[in-house]
């Protein structure tokens, strides 16, 4: 792991450079960026290899409400086999690997319904983890996109079921909060 200033060119130099030597038709490259600098970063990427030398660069967009099927792992092969660059956000790839995750807990599940249960889904998670493996991460900005404050991301798996004591955990506060200001009104009457 290397460090340079601030100002230096990591975002329009070394990264294109690094792009340009490690996608190279056997290795998917992915850059992942934080969110503010996935426009600026695409336009660098796709202005530096928009002449002399070309390459395709792809943005990887993915939330928990998407299906992990099979076209996202196509997309990200066809990246790979054409030596393209994919430009993703840390909370499109946490959600990608999660949602990776959500489908083996559905799958183990025998009272899930078999509807949200898709071997070829599964398939495609364990593919696109498998190329990831396989590839090369580069991170711009690192020290934002792997904050441990900054990088959480909230994914609960399962059925929803209600809090404990839901209706009466809200009424009881309620109930002393408009004891006491009533106490507070009476006494400043």
């Amino acid at each position: 792991m290397r460090q340079m200033i601030m100002g230096a060119g990591k975002t329009t130099v070394v990264g294109p450079m690094l792009c340009l030597l490690l996608a190279d038709g056997n290795t998917l490259v992915t850059m992942v960026v934080p969110s503010a600098l996935v426009e600026f970063s695409r336009g660098v990427l796709r202005r530096t290899f928009s002449s002399i030398v070309r390459k395709r660069v792809y943005t990887l967009q993915f939330d928990r409400n998407d299906a992990l099927d099979p076209r996202i792992e196509a997309k990200l092969r066809g990246a790979r086999d054409s030596g393209a660059v994919v430009i993703a956000t840390p909370a499109s790839v946490r959600s990608l690997m999660l949602k990776f995750v959500e489908m083996l807990a559905l799958e183990a599940d025998p009272n899930a319904a078999p509807w949200r249960r898709s071997k070829r889904a599964g398939t495609s998670g364990c593919n696109v983890l498998q190329m990831w493996r396989d590839g090369v991460c580069l991170m711009d900005e690192v020290d934002v996109v792997l904050h441990p404050l900054k990088s959480e991301l909230n994914f609960p798996i399962g059925q929803k079921e209600p809090v404990d004591f839901s209706g009466e955990r809200w009424e009881l506060p309620i109930h002393i909060l408009e004891a006491v200001f009533a106490e507070i009104g009476r006494a400043h009457v």
